[in-house]
Formats: structure tokens, sequence, C-alpha cells
């Protein structure tokens, strides 16, 4: 039994349609984290499973209740927004369960609900702060807390982390992934960082446009993208893209305006005009192409290096300190992860084999 059922969902204001007749079923416990670029409606669809956007067509169910019409505090749901929304008149202690007796929840029970929350949170030793005296990744955790005590079915996330320098964000992230572990509650997170969506979420739901491209795991949206979109998106550097044609019979694959690179004979059920896709971790060093170099990034553990691959830039990855400046050439190989999309449909071709 799916806990949050999404069915050709949409969402207009006045002609303008944002949501295009979604379709998605969350499972019972599961982390799921809706991701993509700013306007692509994942903020929207979030904010209508909450209840506090009308829904313009299609259902949606919680559990096995249909809630389109129900109001928002009567969804079982507890949600956490990116401003926190604390009351700064009241201590984290009030705070945290302002909601319990909202519904008359007897102070005993309400107290130790705050409690314990306090407890899987670190803050303890902060119950009688205000918020104004509290730092940005505590006051983060309040607002977490303040949805933990109601004990809801649904957790929702709206970009939670996005206030938080990045130390803190690293931090947060895994409290929450802990979190969630602990407590098995079915989680819908938004976010635009697709690090955040690798790290904590059991499935990733890529959305544009008010469109869902592809749904799955992680690394199933890393290593076998659907389309060039969801390739782009995921991956930091993002995914190189390079334009030519490929010819099964011999392999190779041959650059607009560039060299030819062999990457396997009959490898995908293909011929003619395509676009190479080439994570720049699956570049190294020592190979066939002299590629020239048009910028260095040392960033410590890695090196990122942009060459001129004919009409295209192309970004590498290396664990290693490089030795080159820029003009100069570099030998490089492909790796065997190479992927091959229609440039017309922007859908990937399925490989034939493996190598």
């Amino acid at each position: 039994m799916t806990d949050i059922s999404i069915q050709r969902l949409r969402k207009a204001y006045g002609n303008l349609e944002v949501i295009h007749g979604i379709d998605l079923a969350i499972e019972p416990g599961e982390f799921v984290a809706l991701v993509g670029p700013s306007g692509c409606g994942k903020s929207t669809l979030l904010r209508m499973i909450a209840g506090l956007e009308q829904i313009s067509g299609g259902d949606l169910f919680i559990g096995n209740l249909r809630m389109n019409d129900v109001p928002p505090k009567d969804r079982d749901i507890a949600m956490v927004f990116q401003g926190y929304a604390l009351y700064p008149h009241m201590t984290v202690a009030d705070n945290m369960g302002f909601s319990l007796r909202l519904r008359k929840v007897a102070k005993d029970e309400k107290d130790r609900r705050v409690r314990e929350a306090a407890a899987m949170l670190g803050l303890e030793n902060l119950l009688q702060r205000y918020p104004k005296e509290l730092s940005g990744g505590q006051r983060q955790r309040v607002a977490m807390g303040r949805a933990i005590v109601r004990n809801p079915k649904v957790f929702l996330f709206d970009e939670p982390l996005s206030n938080l320098d990045a130390k803190l964000r690293v931090h947060t992230r895994a409290e929450i992934k802990s979190l969630h572990r602990r407590l098995g509650t079915t989680t819908v997170y938004v976010t635009h960082d697709q690090i955040e969506a690798m790290t904590m979420a059991d499935r990733i739901v890529v959305m544009n446009a008010g469109n869902v491209e592809q749904v799955g795991t992680p690394l199933e949206l890393y290593d076998e993208p659907s389309n060039m979109f969801v390739a782009g998106f995921l991956g930091s550097p993002a995914m190189n893209f390079i334009p030519g044609s490929y010819d099964p019979a011999t392999g190779n694959f041959s650059v607009r305006n560039g060299p030819a690179i062999n990457v396997g004979a009959n490898r995908w059920n293909h011929g003619g005009e395509a676009m190479l896709g080439i994570r720049p971790e699956d570049f190294t060093l020592g190979g066939e192409l002299a590629l020239p170099i048009e910028l260095i990034e040392p960033t410590g553990s890695d090196t990122h290096v942009v060459f001129s691959l004919g009409e295209s830039q192309v970004t590498a990855v290396f664990h290693d300190r490089i030795a080159q400046e820029v003009g100069e050439t570099m030998p490089v190989s492909l790796g065997g992860r190479a992927h091959l999309f229609d440039p017309r449909s922007s859908q990937r071709i399925a490989a034939r084999v493996q190598i």
C-alpha cells in the first residue's frame, strides 16, 4: 500500500498550468526528494500535498484517504519551511509545543513529547531560550522538533537547509537522515541541491517545467539517466555533451569538427547523428586524445581541467595534480561509461553491451 498516491495531479493559475498531470507513488517510510531547477514546480507540488495550494485536477491520496479538499490541519502532515517560521516571542519549548497546545493535548503529554524531541535533536539545554538567541542551525532543529512532536504520518521539508552555510548544511542533512532512520516517517523533501538529494533520499524525483522527467534511486538516475536533462542536472561538474555521429560498424564517434573517438563497435542500436555524454570523472590521464587545456582548477583533492574538443568545451576531473599549463595539450582517454543520446528527442539510447 502506498503512503502518498499522486494521480494525474494538475495545478493552474488561471490559464497558466504549472503542474501537468503528475503521477507518483510514495511508499510508507520512504524518503523521497523532489529536485529540479528554480520554477520547475517542486515546491508547488509539495504545497499541494500539504494542502497549502488548491488542486486544479487529478487526485491526491494520503494512506487510502482522498485529500483534495481536506484542510491542511486534518491531513496528519508536518511541514518544515525554509525560513523556520518560529514565533520570536516564544521560547524553544513553547515553539515546539505550540501545535500540541492548539490541539488541546494535556500539558504533561505535551511536555513529554517536547522533551523527547529535544533529546533527539540535542536541544535539551536550549528549551528556555528565544529564537533570537539561537544560531541558524539551532533554529532549524527547533523547526524540525516542532514537526516531530506532532508524530505525523508524513514529514514535508521545503528547502530547509538553504539558509545555512556549507559546513552546517552537511551536518544538518546528516541529522535529518539519521532522524528519518530512527522515526521511519514517510518524508518528502524539496531541494535544488542535488548533493542533498543524492546523499539523503531513497528515491529522487527529477522535475522540469511542471513535469516529472525520471524517478529512481540516486545511483539509478546517475548511472542510467533517461534523457539529457536528467544526465545534465545530476552530477557536479555536469555531464559533458559532445555533438557528432556514431558508426556502429567501426565503433567510432566522430566529434563534430574534431577527432574520431573509438567508443566500441555495435555498442548502441544507433547510427548517425548523436550526442555523446561523458561524465567528468570518466576521463583518464594518458591515451590517444591530445586535447588543448583551456582552464585548470585545483580543488585540493581533485583537479578540474577544461579542454577544447571539436566545437565543445569539456570538463574532466582527475584525482591527481596536473603538471601541464593552460595552452598546452594533455593526453587523455575516455572511460567505458559513455552514454549516447538522440539529439532530436534528447532521450538516452540504450546500450547493447557494456564495455
